[in-house]
C-alpha cells in the first residue's frame, strides 16, 4: 500500500536557529518534537542559495547546471522531470500549498495570496530585505500573518485528501523566516534585540571581491541592527514552527501521521550578520547548509545522521518511498539506507549561484569564483570559516585535489546534450595547475 507523503519547505531558515541542531535562543517546540521521533541530517546541502533555483532542483532532483533554472526569473522548464508529475502518474494526488515557486510541473496548486491575505509592506517601505531593514532601519508589525493563511489551507486540503481513495502528496510551502520582516504579535516582539547574541565572526574577515560587489551598500552594519534585525527573524522562526505545528496536529488528528513520510527543510539559509553579511547568495555554511528533518514509519526516531547529503537526494527519496523508480535523469540518491540505518553515502556535495561554484567533501570546502578568486576551508579545524587556505602554500596538493573533484562533479553529472563546461575553472588556468593529471 502506497504511503502518503509530506514535504514542508520553510524559506531562508538557517539550520543552526532550531534546537536540533544547537540553538538556544529560539522557542520552536513543535520542530524539537519532530526531530525528536525523526531522523536529523546534520550535513544536507541546498543545489543554490537561492528560492528558485533551489526549489527547481527539489522538484526535479537535478543540479542547477543541469535543469537550468540559474535564478529567480527562471521556471523550471516544462520538459524536465519532476517528481510530482512522476507521483500523479502513479496514482498519488499531488497537491501545493503556498510557496512554491514552480507551478507547471505536476502540482495541483493551491494558491494563498500574499498582498490580499495581510499587509504585506507599506507601499513607501522596500518589500524586500533585512538588507533594506539595514537600509532603512524599518521593522514592520502586522495585523496577521501569510503562513498562518498556508497553514488553514493545508489542513483543509489534508482534511479533504484523507478522505479520498489514493494516496497523496503535499508540498507545504512557507514564508517564513524570509524577509520581508514583518510579523503579527505576539511573535513581533517575543525576542529582545538586546538579549540576542551578535554573529562571533561578525568582522575581521575577508569578503571576496564577487561578494564585496554584490553586498557593496550592507557590509559592516551596525551591532543594534543585527540585534534587531535577529530578534525580528526569530519572531519568525517561531511563527513558522507555530504552523508547523498545526499541520503536524492535522495530520495526528486525522489518524494518518504515523504511515506519512514528512520532511522539513528550507530552500536555503540565511547569514544574519555572519561576516558581516545579510541574506544569501554566498557560499558559507548558514548560507548553504539547511536543516532537514525526516519523520517515517520505517525509521527509528532520535537519530542524527552525520553523512553529507543534498536537496536532490530528498527528490529521490519521495519516489523511492513511492515505490517510484527512480529515473536516470535525477541525480540524487535516496536515503531510505541512512534512514534505516546509518551506512555509507556520497563523498561530496555540490551548490552553486552564478558567481561561484562550490563543493564539499567529508573535510574540505572549495569554492571558485567566475572571476577567478578561490577559497578553501578545512571544515574540521575551522568550522566557522575563519581561514581561507586557498592561497596557502602548504596546502597547495589538497587545493588541486579539491578542484579534480570539483570538475569530475561536472564531467560526471553534465547533461552532455546540453553541456556548460565550468568557466570558473576555465579562468582558473585549473589544467594548468594540475588538475587534469
Amino acid at each position: 500500500m502506497k504511503k502518503n507523503i509530506v514535504l514542508i519547505i520553510a524559506d531562508q531558515l538557517r539550520a543552526d536557529v532550531l534546537k536540533a541542531y544547537g540553538g538556544r535562543e529560539v522557542h520552536t517546540p513543535n520542530l524539537d518534537n519532530l526531530a525528536e521521533g525523526g531522523v536529523v541530517f546534520d550535513n544536507m546541502y541546498c543545489q543554490a542559495p537561492v528560492c528558485g533555483p533551489s526549489r527547481a532542483s527539489l522538484i526535479s532532483g537535478r543540479y542547477v547546471f543541469q535543469h537550468r533554472a540559474t535564478n529567480n526569473m527562471r521556471l523550471l522548464p516544462s520538459q524536465e522531470f519532476s517528481y510530482a508529475q512522476s507521483l500523479r502518474d502513479h496514482g498519488y494526488t499531488a497537491v501545493a500549498v503556498g510557496k512554491t515557486h514552480h507551478y507547471n510541473n505536476g502540482f495541483q496548486v493551491v494558491p494563498v495570496p500574499i498582498r490580499d491575505s495581510f499587509h504585506y509592506a507599506p507601499d513607501n517601505h522596500p518589500p524586500f530585505g533585512i538588507s533594506n531593514f539595514y537600509a532603512s532601519g524599518t521593522l514592520e508589525v502586522v495585523p496577521d500573518a501569510y503562513d498562518s493563511r498556508v497553514a488553514d489551507t493545508a489542513c483543509a486540503f489534508l482534511e479533504d485528501m484523507s478522505s479520498m481513495a489514493g494516496p497523496f502528496m503535499m508540498n507545504v510551502g512557507f514564508l517564513s523566516p524570509h524577509n520581508p520582516y514583518a510579523l503579527p504579535k505576539p511573535y513581533a516582539d517575543m525576542y529582545k534585540p538586546e538579549e540576542i547574541l551578535l554573529p562571533k565572526n561578525l568582522h575581521g574577515l575577508d569578503i571576496p571581491p564577487m561578494i564585496q560587489e554584490r553586498y557593496e551598500k550592507y557590509l559592516w552594519m551596525k551591532e543594534a541592527d543585527i540585534r534587531k534585525a535577529r530578534a525580528f527573524y526569530y519572531g519568525m522562526v517561531s511563527l513558522l514552527d507555530t504552523c508547523v505545528g498545526q499541520v503536524m496536529d492535522k495530520l495526528k488528528a486525522l489518524g494518518v501521521y504515523d504511515d506519512t513520510l514528512i520532511i522539513f527543510t528550507s530552500d536555503h539559509g540565511e547569514m544574519l550578520g555572519d561576516r558581516g553579511l545579510c541574506e544569501k547568495f554566498v557560499p558559507y555554511e548558514a548560507s548553504v547548509k539547511v536543516p532537514c528533518i525526516v519523520h517515517s514509519a520505517d525509521s527509528s526516531g532520535g537519530r542524527r545522521v552525520s553523512s553529507l547529503t543534498e536537496h536532490i537526494d530528498l527528490t529521490a527519496t519521495i519516489l523511492d518511498y513511492a515505490g517510484i523508480k527512480i529515473p536516470g535523469r535525477v541525480s540524487g540518491e535516496s536515503l531510505t539506507g541512512l534512514l534505516a540505518g546509518d551506512c555509507p553515502h556520497k563523498d561530496t556535495v555540490y551548490s552553486q549561484i552564478t558567481e561561484w561554484r562550490m563543493l564539499r567533501d567529508s573535510r574540505y570546502k572549495l569554492v571558485i569564483y567566475t572571476d577567478g578568486y578561490g577559497e578553501l576551508y578545512d571544515l574540521t579545524d575551522d568550522p566557522d570559516e575563519t581561514v581561507n587556505l586557498y592561497y596557502n602554500d602548504a596546502v597547495q596538493k589538497v587545493r588541486r585535489e579539491m578542484e579534480k573533484k570539483l570538475l569530475m562533479h561536472y564531467i560526471n553529472t553534465v547533461d552532455h546534450s546540453n553541456e556548460m563546461f565550468p568557466d570558473c575553472l576555465q579562468k582558473r588556468g585549473a589544467f594548468n595547475n594540475g588538475i587534469g593529471n
